[in-house]
């Protein structure tokens, strides 16, 4: 069974040891450069889907919601502006 002090001890002897345990871990760090021009290049890659999904689960894009609202209030500040020139006519 675990008792605190023998899951500090399993840590304290992991990290003093470098050694993986139930407490602890590796994580790999690689800091070398693949691309050292830094010019990349963008690749359209497909992806398959899950099995059982259609492509009705993909979609099509879809312009951010900003950009509806962006729309609506030119297409009332048009309409506005076209009321007003009208009453200013007569």
């Amino acid at each position: 069974e675990d008792k605190p002090a023998q899951q500090d001890a399993i840590l304290r002897l992991g990290l003093k040891y470098s050694l993986l345990t139930s407490r602890t871990s590796f994580v790999a760090v690689d800091e070398s450069v693949r691309n050292p021009s830094g010019k990349a290049d963008d690749v359209r890659q497909p992806l398959p889907l899950p099995q059982g999904v259609s492509n009705l689960a993909v979609g099509r894009p879809m312009p951010e919601p900003e950009l509806w609202w962006l729309m609506l209030f030119a297409v009332v500040a048009a309409a506005t502006a076209g009321l007003r020139s009208r009453r200013h006519a007569y």
